[in-house]
């Protein structure tokens, strides 16, 4: 039987690998597919780093960080934090972007064409409410990380 300290830890772990290919994924995509960079996460992160090879860049820099800090030994609990900032960042800046079309009222994308359409904040809040509410859950699985 796993005791409950080890179900913390394998909880945690599924959510930092969970965001370790979610960001992997949006890396390539930023290197290969330009008509992708108007959805939400992409164009917050494209506000934040300008150019797309810089993006990709940050997001495999936060996968390898994140890998080494998750299960590479022996690093302190407070070091091991420290690997996983640069992930929690990136999820961060996209929950931002999706608050900010929430507010604006319109996609990141619809503001790349010329007639611009406008949505109902309850309807972008009801597809971006898992992307505001990632950070949190990353936060819980970087402190049950940390706990010694």
């Amino acid at each position: 039987m796993v005791s409950l300290a080890r179900r913390d830890l394998i909880g945690s772990d599924s959510i930092i690998v969970g965001v370790i290919v979610y960001h992997f994924y949006q890396a390539i995509i930023f290197l290969t597919d330009p008509s992708a960079f108007g959805a939400l996460p992409m164009n917050a992160l494209l506000t934040v780093f300008y150019r797309p090879q810089i993006t990709a860049a940050v997001l495999f820099l936060a996968c390898i960080l994140a890998v080494w800090g998750t299960w590479i030994r022996p690093i302190s609990a407070h070091g091991r934090l420290r690997f996983l900032i640069l992930q929690q960042s990136l999820l961060v800046i996209t929950a931002l972007g999706s608050i900010v079309a929430i507010v604006h009222g319109s996609f990141a994308d619809i503001a790349t064409h010329t007639a611009h359409l406008s949505f109902s904040p309850n309807f972008i809040l009801s597809g971006e409410a898992p992307r505001i509410c990632m950070p949190f859950f990353y936060t819980a699985a970087m402190l049950a990380r940390v706990k010694p």
